[in-house]
């Protein structure tokens, strides 16, 4: 019995986590803003219309959160906890087409195919 009330208690919190992966910030529907300075920083934004992520220039100070150093680091903040979304999208018949999308490698300039869906 106590065994079985451990499992529980154990099991219970695991449940919970597994599902706020999926919870997308609510910063990545805000639009890409260069903020109010006049600095030249490329950085990428979610764009909640086309369901990917785009490059952008900072102007370096101000702007919102919708702003990240990598294209890699955008898509793991809103386009993977949206996957179920598209997922569920994709089950109901009201989907895009899956096509590659580019993301620059890590320490090159040289780009590098990433899949997900491009809902249009």
């Amino acid at each position: 019995m106590q065994a079985a009330c451990f499992l529980i208690l154990l099991c219970v919190p695991l449940l919970v986590y597994t599902r706020e992966p999926f919870r997308q910030p609510s910063f990545c529907g805000f639009p890409a803003d260069p903020g109010r300075c006049r600095a030249s920083m490329p950085r990428w934004f979610y764009n909640n219309t086309s369901g990917h992520c785009e490059p952008f220039i900072y102007g370096g100070c101000q702007g919102n959160k919708n702003r990240f150093h990598s294209c890699w680091t955008c898509q793991r903040t809103c386009l993977v906890k949206n996957l179920h979304k598209r997922i569920h999208r994709k089950k109901n018949g009201t989907h895009g087409k899956w096509r590659p999308r580019l993301c620059p490698r890590r320490n090159t300039t040289r780009p590098h195919r990433v899949l997900h869906n491009n809902m249009e």
